[in-house]
């Protein structure tokens, strides 16, 4: 499975090991416990996502994801790095 977090030179991908699919919902939950203290944080990633009052939620549909961020997106009140953490974890 593949997670993204904001490196000194844009968005990476990290590759995580899983034993079994994960829901989209589980990997969300995995991108935002954040890169994991080893390896990813000695590469310099982070991530932009904050702490939210709410639940960040993903939902599989018939042939999507619906993301449900409580924070509004387009008006600045959430980083464009997080945005696009966010969306790549989805898409992916």
């Amino acid at each position: 499975m593949q997670l993204y977090f904001a490196g000194p030179h844009g968005i990476r991908a990290v590759d995580r090991p899983t034993d079994r699919p994960l829901s989209p919902q589980q990997a969300l939950d995995l991108l935002l416990e954040g890169p994991a203290p080893s390896a990813e944080r000695e590469r310099g990633l982070a991530t932009q996502v904050p702490p939210m009052a709410g639940r960040l939620t993903a939902t599989a549909t018939d042939g999507a994801v619906d993301l449900y961020v409580p924070r509004a997106v387009g008006s600045g009140d959430l980083h464009v790095t997080a945005v696009t953490q966010l969306a790549c974890r989805t898409a992916r």
